[in-house]
């Protein structure tokens, strides 16, 4: 009996749990994400992931070369749910030098712009 209300109900009941949970944050949301690397030394590359509490790479971007040194701020546009991220940087200096970093992040539903300094 409560079996067939709920198949009854399930076409109603689905959407507006899916419309629920959407509108409570759990689903992704653009963020534009504005990387600021350090004046010196130069950065000729930088490479960044942006990873999720499970491990998975939510949005990476690299950019720069030995012949076009990175730019300082670089926007960048990922669509990432609301909650804990790990950020994960490498940039390759002018000097030769490679310095790794690493760095949390948080997304809360209302940020849909955020700085990150990679110093």
């Amino acid at each position: 009996m409560l079996r067939t209300f709920l198949l009854r109900r399930l076409p109603i009941l689905a959407p507006l749990l899916a419309a629920l949970w959407l509108f409570q944050g759990g689903g992704s949301q653009e963020v534009a994400l504005t990387w600021v690397l350090p004046e010196e030394p130069q950065v000729t590359e930088a490479r960044v992931r942006v990873v999720g509490e499970d491990g998975a790479v939510a949005s990476s971007i690299a950019w720069g070369s030995e012949r076009h040194p990175a730019e300082r701020h670089l926007a960048h546009r990922a669509f990432l749910a609301p909650g804990a991220y790990r950020i994960q940087a490498v940039l390759h200096r002018a000097d030769g030098t490679t310095k790794d970093l690493e760095r949390e992040l948080h997304i809360d539903p209302e940020d849909d712009a955020i700085r990150v300094h990679l110093e």
